[in-house]
């Protein structure tokens, strides 16, 4: 049995890699805010959006079934996992291109360019790949490893980004720079893993790939449904307000993005306690007043400082961006049992509650954005990101009441 000091360091391991890779990020978005301007930086944000959103989409849960299963099914190895995402790779990308066009005629007609679709498609599979090979290391217990590289992803994304700056680069450079370091992430993950014997010991197994994929539609729920909430309120705001609003609500989600890597690097441990049979009720609690604690007192703190840090790093263009940056710190704080409790349900097994629990609020927050948005401008955006995460922490605290799933944990 792990104990609750083991369970306490591999969170904190954890959670610090995974800041520092937001911190990491945070530089990337200073550094191309300033090169793009609110507008060009707001195609890059929505760019970057749907290229994340159909990494997800493409994978059909399958990265998360992998984690469910993987320690109980012995159909389910690692190179199953790798030779059936080498086939929705393809998937990932046709959904990629298809979103761009339609993009292309109510944000930016650019994304039809064939430079910038090129650029596009490189950072899609890049993405995808990136994706896949993160949530193998997640799904061995080894979220630490997954944050680390994930921050040198980050580190190469802004030494690229800096580079594309002083050449005088634009869109495409930004593009090309995103690309470069989701395409290390995927390759030092990738050497990693074939040096892990675990990969060449554990060959295909006939029926693997049908259990990942008919199990993880429905966990796709819980991914997608997560990436909407925080992605789908700047895609409405750049179709309903234009790329410059859309480059400063940008700006605005950078400081909430900190606060949500507090709890998904909790969660991501939680998730491996529970699909190994190890999380009790009581640890659960613990795992959850963590991440709720711990975003709290970084909330506050970011509070404080927004006024000051927006202008000084990303310039005054953007200062419209800090009312609603103060927000979304606090409505952070609303979202940080759901990034732990959500992924409790999936490593449960509990498949459907998980998948639909991520799905439910995808039309709380379309809705109320619609409804905010055309008085309250982008803090009605953030109004209607609060209404949402106040939602979906509520249905999966019930869900997870309703079930009592700790109750069958090997203890």
């Amino acid at each position: 049995m792990v104990r609750l000091a083991g369970l306490a360091l591999l969170s904190a391991r954890t959670t610090l890699w995974a800041l520092a890779g937001v911190l990491l990020s945070l530089v990337s978005g200073i550094i191309s805010a300033r090169m793009l301007g609110p507008s060009d930086r707001g195609t890059l944000a929505i760019v970057l959006t749907v290229v994340g959103l159909t990494a997800l989409f493409g994978a059909l849960g399958t990265n998360v079934s992998l984690r469910v299963f993987l320690p109980s099914d012995s159909r389910v190895t690692l190179t199953v996992f790798r030779r059936l995402s080498m086939k929705l790779v393809f998937v990932n990308l046709v959904l990629c291109l298809i979103a761009m066009m339609i993009l292309s005629r109510t944000v930016d007609a650019r994304l039809t360019n064939m430079e910038i679709v090129g650029g596009i498609a490189l950072l899609a599979v890049a993405t995808f790949t990136s994706t896949q090979v993160l949530d193998c290391f997640n799904a061995v217990h080894a979220s630490a490893r997954s944050a680390q590289l994930n921050a040198g992803g980050f580190l190469i994304t802004a030494v690229l980004l800096g580079a594309v700056w002083v050449s005088g680069g634009g869109l495409l450079g930004g593009l090309l720079a995103y690309f470069g370091g989701f395409a290390a992430r995927s390759g030092a993950g990738i050497w990693l893993l074939f040096r892990s014997s675990s990969v060449h010991d554990s060959p295909a197994r006939p029926g693997g790939q049908r259990l990942l994929l008919i199990n993880g539609v429905p966990l796709l729920g819980m991914n997608v449904g997560q990436a909407l909430m925080l992605r789908s309120d700047q895609l409405l705001v750049g179709v309903l307000a234009g790329t410059q609003a859309a480059g400063l609500y940008a700006v605005a989600t950078i400081p909430a993005g900190i606060l949500t890597v507090i709890s998904n690097s909790v969660g991501q441990v939680t998730f491996a306690e529970a699909a190994y049979g190890r999380l009790t009720y009581s640890r659960l609690l613990r795992q959850t007043l963590l991440a709720l604690a711990s975003t709290l007192g970084v909330a506050g703190i970011g509070f404080l400082l927004v006024p000051w840090l927006v202008p000084v790093l990303f310039g005054v263009d953007f200062i419209g961006a800090v009312g609603v940056a103060q927000v979304l710190l606090l409505a952070q704080v609303l979202l940080a049992p759901y990034l732990v409790l959500s992924r409790a349900m999936a490593g449960y097994g509990l498949v459907k509650w998980a998948g639909y629990s991520g799905l439910a609020g995808v039309p709380v927050l379309m809705v109320s954005a619609i409804a905010l948005l055309p008085t309250y401008g982008l803090m009605g955006a953030g109004l209607a990101a609060t209404v949402a995460f106040l939602f979906l922490s509520s249905v999966t605290m019930v869900g997870l009441i309703l079930n009592r799933p700790w109750a069958q944990s090997n203890l």
